[in-house]
C-alpha cells in the first residue's frame, strides 16, 4: 500500500517493480508525451520516479548531457530504481534522493524541467523546483 510515505514493503516494492517492468515492456510509460512536451535534454527532476522505468526510458532517448534525479520517498524504491538504472547502464546520469516533493530539497534553478507520471504533482507550492 502506498502512503505519504511511499511504498516500504519490500514484497510490494518488488511486486511493484514487476507491473511497471510489464507496463515498460508493453510500451505503456507513455514517454512520448514527454518529448512533445519539449522535455528533451537537461537536467530532468522526476517527483516519485518508484522503479524509475519512465525517467530512464526517457533518459535513454537523450544525448550524453541529459541528466535525470529522481525525488522519491521510499527508501525500497530508491534502492530498486538504482538496480533499474544500472540494468540500463544509465546510472552515471541517473540518481535517486530520498524526499518528500511537498519540501523540495534542491535550491530554485537546478532542473531544466520536471515531471512526475501519476503522483498528482498539480500542488502550486510545486512549482518553484525548476523555476530560476
Amino acid at each position: 500500500m502506498e502512503t505519504n510515505e511511499g511504498i516500504q514493503s519490500e514484497i510490494t516494492v518488488e511486486m511493484f517493480d514487476r507491473f511497471a517492468r510489464i507496463m515498460r515492456d508493453k510500451g505503456w510509460l507513455n514517454v512520448d508525451s514527454l518529448h512533445n512536451a519539449g522535455l528533451l535534454a537537461g537536467r530532468a527532476l522526476e517527483v516519485g520516479p518508484g522503479p524509475g522505468y519512465v525517467g530512464l526510458e526517457w533518459l535513454k532517448r537523450q544525448g550524453e548531457n541529459a541528466r535525470l534525479t529522481g525525488l522519491e520517498i521510499s527508501p525500497a524504491m530508491i534502492e530498486i530504481a538504482g538496480r533499474n538504472a544500472r540494468e540500463y547502464s544509465l546510472d552515471g546520469r541517473a540518481e535517486y534522493v530520498l524526499g518528500n516533493a511537498m519540501e523540495m530539497p534542491f535550491p530554485d534553478g537546478s532542473f531544466d524541467s520536471v515531471f512526475s507520471n501519476g503522483q498528482g504533482c498539480t500542488d502550486a507550492r510545486l512549482s518553484g523546483s525548476s523555476s530560476g
